[in-house]
């Protein structure tokens, strides 16, 4: 009696072993190039957060593109089932550090791949439902994005919610640049500009001081050839719109308005007695500008600018007349380096 019980046993035993199950795995990938080496702790994580390993959890293909934004780093989680011929579903995220970003996309992945299976098993429903709840970090922002619509954008589309950032930042600049100037002084000639800028929202408001020191003009006279030395300081007040175009994720174009004030120097040269002289420069300035942010602030700018003198003071030497007169439309190019703090698009 007991060998026909023990038979009967190991009969039902056998057949429950022998009945197929449901094969159900998790994928996580991570597209590189990565901007944080975050493999095999986010996978941990995840496993961690859903209370089960990737491989018995459900057929959910999660796929993860991570990239510097600024001193920020960016996530995008594209969740998908595998085998499924929908588009993926796409989640954007934002840290300070790669710490936190982990610790985000953890979160994130855990629930996705919770409620991506369209008929999840018995069993996974129990674990997930058992798995203890983890706390978002207070330190990272998360946004899902559904499947978008028409008239809403989607999260390949970084630009808009870059700018929305960055607009809302108080930001202070620096730079230093090489100017090329024509018609300020005589001839073509090169200097030296410092900035500084502070701006809001899309405004920005910058004080330049710009050096051109002395070119040399000379003319024929009855006595042989005399001339001059002149030289030009001056500061400049901007206000300037720093993201009118959007080139890319890294290059921006911009424009700016305001108006010069300065000093022009002059010195006489080739004659008997040298004097020295001078007068006020004044005039109202226009530049355009593009702007290539290479990371941590830094960044390398080109402008060209516009200026239109109100007044222009001629240099003159006794017995022989004018030298000089600044043009009535002065132009020059500036090539330089730059920092800003508070830009996170850069």
């Amino acid at each position: 009696m007991l060998a026909r019980r023990v038979a009967c046993v190991l009969g039902v035993a056998s057949l429950a072993l022998a009945i197929p199950r449901s094969a159900f795995a998790a994928e996580l990938a991570i597209a590189m190039p990565s901007a944080c080496p975050i493999d095999d702790d986010l996978a941990f994580r995840a496993e961690r957060a859903l209370g089960q390993s990737l491989e018995s959890a459900a057929d959910v293909r999660c796929t993860v593109h991570i990239s510097r934004d600024g001193a920020s780093y960016a996530a995008r989680l594209e969740v998908q089932p595998i085998g499924s011929s929908e588009p993926p579903r796409q989640r954007a995220l934002l840290a300070p550090s790669c710490e936190k970003l982990s610790e985000t996309l953890a979160l994130a992945i855990s629930l996705a791949i919770a409620s991506g299976a369209e008929k999840p098993a018995p069993a996974q429903r129990e674990a997930v439902s058992s798995a203890p709840p983890s706390p978002a970090p207070s330190s990272a922002v998360t946004a899902e994005l559904a499947t978008p619509g028409p008239d809403e954008p989607r999260a390949d589309e970084p630009e808009a919610g870059a700018d929305a950032r960055e607009s809302s930042r108080l930001r202070i600049g620096a730079s230093a640049a090489l100017v090329v100037d024509a018609g300020s002084l005589p001839g073509v000639g090169a200097g030296a500009a410092l900035g500084a800028s502070l701006g809001l929202d899309p405004l920005e408001l910058r004080v330049l001081g710009t050096y051109l020191p002395p070119r040399e003009v000379s003319v024929a006279s009855a006595t042989g050839t005399a001339g001059a030395e002149i030289e030009l300081l001056a500061g400049s007040l901007l206000a300037c719109l720093p993201r009118v175009v959007r080139a890319s994720e890294h290059v921006r174009v911009g424009a700016c308005a305001g108006a010069e004030l300065g000093w022009l120097e002059g010195t006489g040269t080739g004659v008997d007695v040298a004097r020295s002289g001078g007068s006020w420069w004044t005039a109202a300035r226009a530049d355009a500008e593009a702007r290539w942010g290479f990371g941590g602030g830094f960044g390398v700018g080109l402008a060209l600018t516009a200026l239109v003198p109100w007044d222009r003071d001629q240099f003159a030497i006794d017995g022989v007349g004018r030298v000089f007169r600044p043009g009535r439309v002065v132009g020059r190019a500036t090539l330089g380096l730059s920092y800003e703090l508070g830009s996170a698009s850069d």
